[in-house]
């Protein structure tokens, strides 16, 4: 059997700041994104 992340969600007041450090971090590019949320990378991404 073979795990796999789908997502991980962090709560946080600013939104864009955090993302903007993981995006760094992660060498992810924020896709798209919604009110409130920000998402790094897009769904069909081969990585996790």
């Amino acid at each position: 059997m073979v795990n796999r992340w789908a997502g991980v969600t962090i709560d946080c007041v600013d939104v864009e700041r955090v993302a903007g450090f993981w995006s760094v971090l992660l060498d992810r590019p924020q896709g798209p994104s919604e009110p409130g949320w920000v998402y790094l990378g897009h769904r069909d991404d081969p990585q996790p």
